[in-house]
């Protein structure tokens, strides 16, 4: 088992305040962003989760209290809950997203075509975003947001509008940035996919902190399970309603699953009734497979 990365604190916020209009949306909110660690902000709609999430980015100005960041030059990954429809295609956006941050010109191609099969999109790459459904915005949006590696990823409703293989994707994503070394604060109403990714949530209720929990991950919380099927058929949707299935790829015959603990004996007893020989079970360590995709 490797050993746990050194967690890097880098930006802290001691009794940031924010006013609209005269009216103080957020008071007294103090805490320290690290790295690598994935930080869940939960709380109802109009508790300043989007707010807090524009003051991290610098976006929004603080009215009282101080946004210390840990070095000057912090690169920050910022995925808003709303993405425009522009009159750019996915290529054209991310490209010129690519130059302003001076990312050459060879690296950011490679990179685009990565992303963009890697969320489905490739097939409509060259298509204007005028005519894109909420779900493709979403990954465009994703995608202008991690074409470079950041220090520190934000997400406002990461999985608003994606369907299931890319929010597993997305999962995957963040999951696997986090082992690089990356801080992660995301956004969003409960969600078992994401709940499973935390390391800490802060709970936001009438503009203050109510809580702030560090959640304990034991060794051998996911397991990862191998499994191949003599007829060489499989169902790529069988899992697609068990959120404890954290992700699926399927690769020269061997199918691989990531699995919460929990639902372990579960899906064994459904891959054996398949007639499915099971391969290996073991905990999940070092870097995590890819999201099946269909």
């Amino acid at each position: 088992m490797g050993r746990p990365l050194e967690k890097t604190p880098l930006m802290r916020f001691s009794q940031v305040a924010k006013d609209f209009s005269g009216k103080r949306v957020l008071d007294s909110i103090s805490f320290t962003v690290f790295a690598p660690e994935v930080l869940t902000i939960n709380g109802p709609n109009g508790s300043g989760k989007s707010t807090l999430l524009r003051i991290i980015s610098g976006l929004s100005p603080v009215s009282a209290g101080v946004r210390e960041v840990s070095k000057e030059k912090l690169k920050i990954g910022y995925v808003p809950d709303r993405f425009p429809k522009l009159n750019f295609t996915p290529r054209e956006y991310v490209s010129s997203m690519g130059r302003l941050q001076g990312i050459s010109s060879q690296q950011p191609n490679a990179r685009i075509e990565e992303l963009l099969e890697r969320f489905c999109l490739d097939f409509a790459a060259n298509q204007r975003m005028l005519g894109f459904s909420k779900g493709m915005l979403q990954k465009v949006n994703i995608i202008q947001a991690i074409l470079e590696r950041p220090d520190l990823l934000l997400l406002d409703e990461p999985l608003s509008g994606l369907d299931r293989a890319a929010q597993h994707e997305m999962v995957s994503v963040v999951r696997e940035l986090k082992q690089q070394g990356v801080g992660i604060v995301l956004t969003g109403h409960q969600s078992s996919l994401l709940e499973n990714t935390a390391d800490r949530v802060i709970t936001l209720a009438n503009g203050v902190i109510a809580a702030d929990s560090v959640i304990n991950h034991p060794d051998g919380e996911v397991v990862v399970i191998q499994a191949s099927f003599a007829s060489g058929e499989w169902n790529p949707g069988l899992f697609d309603s068990n959120p404890a299935v954290l992700s699926m790829e399927s690769k020269d015959g061997v199918i691989t699953l990531q699995v919460h603990t929990r639902a372990r004996d579960d899906v064994l007893r459904t891959l054996l009734s398949l007639e499915g020989s099971i391969l290996s079970v073991n905990p999940l360590h070092g870097e995590l497979a890819r999201v099946w995709r269909r």
